[in-house]
């Protein structure tokens, strides 16, 4: 009865830590949110929430359309491919036609006629120059975000199907063996074939099991918020 009580101090310890550190936890959250409302709210979680499988070739093709510093490294290529045909359209001369009309005593006089700058030595070669290496400092710069890009959602996904694989275990094995674990220990206390300290190893060791199943899925919603922001979009299956 000894060893009983003293389990009871140790839940009901391990109770008031776990309300605390809940309650600090919202107290932030408003902090961030600049919304004290949201202290008031009940947070809850699915613990049979559906496991997303995505692939990485699928998320690898998302991450190159959606996320903003590619798109802004395509955008900054195509301008300066459009830098470059303006340059080289200054090549050549520009041509403008002029008319006039001039009334001197009984005479009337119309001109009309063309003028066309001859460049000799001034065939815009640096702008040219310029407008190349341009492009290809964007094109260069595109390569290197296309590579940041990839290489940040493999990480990613790496540590998503981690978190992924660990939900799975628990849920589908662990808990079941736990709870079965539980249930033969009790079972046999009631014909009297084990004393109760069994009873409570068994209870520990299925209390130890769930805690560890909720934080692998805390472990999976930080992974799959990780690989959203590596991907630039919300994943959904």
């Amino acid at each position: 009865m000894i060893k009983v009580r003293l389990e009871r101090i140790k839940f009901d310890s391990a109770l008031r830590q776990a309300e605390l550190r809940f309650r600090q936890a919202m107290i932030r959250l408003a902090e961030n949110l600049e919304d004290d409302s949201v202290t008031q709210r009940e947070v809850a979680i699915k613990l049979n929430l559906p496991l997303l499988d995505p692939t990485v070739d699928a998320l690898i093709e998302m991450g190159l359309r959606e996320r903003a510093d590619v798109r802004a490294a395509e955008r900054e290529v195509e301008a300066s491919k459009e830098r470059l045909v303006l340059e080289e359209a200054r090549v050549h001369p520009d041509i403008t036609s002029f008319a006039g009309y001039k009334r001197l005593s009984d005479d009337n006089t119309v001109s009309v006629g063309i003028s066309v700058p001859l460049k000799i030595r001034d065939r815009n070669q640096a702008g040219i120059a310029r407008a190349q290496a341009d492009r290809k400092a964007a094109a260069a710069l595109l390569e290197v975000a296309r590579s940041h890009t990839i290489a940040e959602i493999k990480a990613a996904y790496e540590a998503f199907q981690s978190a992924r694989q660990q939900v799975r275990i628990f849920r589908d094995e662990l808990l079941n063996q736990a709870d079965e674990s539980r249930s033969i220990a009790l079972a046999a206390y009631r014909e009297g074939a084990t004393p109760l300290l069994t009873v409570l190893d068994a209870e520990r060791t299925r209390a130890e099991v769930r805690q560890e199943f909720f934080k692998t899925i805390f472990d999976y919603q930080i992974g799959l918020s990780d690989l959203e922001l590596a991907v630039g979009k919300e994943i959904r299956q």
